[in-house]
């Protein structure tokens, strides 16, 4: 919020003599940001619209066309919310209202029944949020809020890749990608599925592994969600020059004549 307020010339540089003091109303406040949006020709027909949130800082409520769709209190985390119920064809408006960060702590910290040995603000610990926003011996205090990361629409059918997250292990090096797969509520067949020549599955079999997974999702009515692993054994040990692993997943569908 600071940067924004400052990048719209509503306050003065808050790194300037003493305005980190003048600025202190700032994290007292409520704050909202709207925006307005079309929904692309090319997304109207997917089975699937997701809002994605990279970075909400941090007690935040989002509203969609006036339907409440997300109450987010962690700074940390992505949040995903379905929202294909609730997107229009035409115009779609989009709030997102931030409630004070200590002010929203307060019940917590009541609730803890006994203080914390913290220095500078009791409800620092009860909040998932950036601890150098409540002032540090090198830095001010500037307790913001805001949109601190992208939002974007996904627009999705049949499967997605939901995330490729790695698992290193210590000896032997083995850099371990797990895929995670999402099930649509229509179903189709699955016929390949595409890999780095450089990663190698774990039993050998990848495309097997993958379409046995993919028809137990199917054929489910409870799994949504699944995942195959596989591993790379060459890698470097880390150095400060290490050269970056690229790590491509995909999957394919029958071509229909």
């Amino acid at each position: 919020m600071h940067t924004d307020l400052f990048d719209n010339g509503v306050i003065e540089d808050p790194f300037w003599r003493d305005n980190e003091r003048r600025l202190q109303w700032i994290e007292k406040e409520d704050w909202q940001y709207r925006s307005v949006f079309r929904l692309p020709a090319e997304m109207q027909r997917a089975e699937h619209l997701e809002l994605v949130f990279e970075g909400l800082d941090t007690y935040a409520v989002v509203r969609l066309n006036d339907v409440e769709i997300l109450k987010a209190d962690n700074m940390f985390r992505r949040w995903e919310v379905e929202v294909v119920d609730v997107v229009l064809p035409g115009e779609n408006r989009l709030e997102v209202a931030f409630r004070p960060p200590v002010a929203s702590a307060l019940q917590a910290v009541e609730a803890h029944g006994f203080a914390l040995p913290v220095h500078n603000e009791p409800t620092r610990p009860f909040t998932r949020k950036a601890a150098y926003h409540y002032g540090w011996d090198w830095g001010p205090r500037f307790v913001t809020a805001g949109i601190w990361r992208p939002v974007k629409l996904r627009a999705w059918s049949e499967f997605r890749i939901a995330g490729t997250p790695p698992v290193v292990a210590q000896s032997p090096i083995d850099t371990r990608t797990s895929q995670f797969f999402r099930k649509s509520r229509r179903t189709s067949t699955l016929c390949s599925f595409a890999q780095p020549p450089s990663i190698r599955p774990i039993a050998q079999r990848s495309v097997k592994t993958l379409m046995s997974l993919i028809g137990d999702l199917l054929n489910s009515t409870r799994v949504t969600r699944s995942r195959i692993r596989s591993s790379m054994s060459s890698n470097d040990m880390w150095h400060p020059k290490q050269p970056a692993s690229e790590v491509v997943a995909s999957f394919g569908f029958p071509m229909t004549q």
